[in-house]
């Protein structure tokens, strides 16, 4: 990532709009919005945030290629307004852009397979903190590895972490304020995977 210029293009991207304003839509500190203006190295989380925040390209924003309208290459993703609105599904309430590359050899999925989802509470915590997006893998519909997934049993969608114990199946969150639950050998069948957690995107 280039940091010279990176500033200018901010600047470009706001307009007249205050950097308060635009830091608060982004989801980052003023400071934190400050200290990129002065030529700090954001980190991905920021650099994305504030491209969804401007409404540009985040290549353009992050190295000044392509154009400000993201006319290098991208995928469009579906934003879902919670676990239980991708489970159902329900109609997306938003969409963000992701560099196709990034998908490709970050995310380790495919384009039309990936979608975000807001997350409502803590308890993924701190690995996923409500306000925070969880970026998912909805070609995944089974549990091969232990991992973060979205997952759906009697009714309910959760994402949680879930682990193999033999043939039946650990659900647990990381924040320890939630307990864990086991879904035995005889009813795991039961169990729908809507996706599998390839990454996020933090609010700060």
């Amino acid at each position: 990532m280039r940091e010279n210029g990176l500033g200018e293009r901010i600047r470009e991207a706001m307009g007249e709009e205050s950097a308060r304003s635009i830091a608060r839509r982004a989801g980052i500190s003023d400071s934190t919005l400050r200290s990129i203006l002065a030529g700090a190295r954001p980190t991905v989380d920021n650099l994305v945030a504030l491209a969804r925040a401007l409404g540009v390209g985040l290549d353009w924003l992050a190295t000044g290629q392509g154009t400000a309208s993201g006319g290098t290459p991208g995928v469009r993703v579906a934003v879902y307004g919670g676990v239980s609105a991708l489970a159902d599904p329900a109609p997306p309430t938003g969409a963000l852009e992701l560099p196709l590359a990034t998908v490709r050899s970050r995310l380790g999925c495919g384009e039309e397979a990936i979608a975000a989802v807001e997350i409502a509470d803590d308890a993924m915590a701190p690995t996923l903190c409500a306000g925070d997006m969880a970026l998912l893998d909805r070609g995944c519909d089974r549990i091969a590895h232990d991992g973060l997934h979205v997952v759906a049993f009697e009714g309910t969608a959760l994402l949680r972490r879930v682990q193999r114990c033999g043939a039946a199946l650990i659900i647990e969150a990381d924040n320890p304020a939630f307990r864990a639950w086991t879904i035995e050998a005889a009813r795991v069948a039961e169990l729908r995977v809507v996706g599998r957690v390839v990454g996020a995107i933090r609010r700060i």
